[in-house]
């Protein structure tokens, strides 16, 4: 069975014997090892995390603004990453972005969209349902 998004329930006893209960929201990804944490299991500073219908994104930080992007299905197929980019302004829209190129591809990813290209054409958009900066 695959399981994409769990709330685990896990019971503690305190040290005074008092048990309780907490609930802890767990994505598991196979891809690339990819999970709350991809960009710390892969070596670089976590910045964004958002979710699309049916994509769970990460993006890193690293020295000089420079951004690492990891995706991942939902459905638990191969995943993508790291692909590096950069935090730029849209000449179509104003608004800020990030933008990784990859070959003929090139996924960009602010607060509203994920936007996947091939040779320039729109092949995916996804409303972002989630996203969260961890630098604010």
């Amino acid at each position: 069975m695959k399981v994409t998004n769990l709330i685990v329930s896990i019971t503690t006893t305190a040290l005074l014997g008092i048990g309780f209960t907490t609930f802890l929201p767990i994505n598991y990804s196979k891809a690339l090892g990819i999970k709350n944490d991809a960009c710390a299991q892969n070596g670089f500073e976590p910045h964004i995390r958002a979710e699309t219908r049916n994509y769970y994104i990460y993006i890193c930080s690293r020295q000089g603004g420079e951004g690492v992007y990891f995706g991942q299905p939902k459905d638990q197929s191969d995943g993508i990453g790291p692909i590096y980019g950069s935090f730029e302004k849209s000449n179509d829209t104003g608004r800020w972005r990030w933008v990784f190129p990859n070959g003929n591809y090139s996924y960009s990813v602010n607060d509203k969209y994920l936007v996947v290209t091939k040779n320039d054409e729109v092949i995916l958009r996804e409303k972002i349902l989630s996203y969260d900066d961890i630098n604010e």
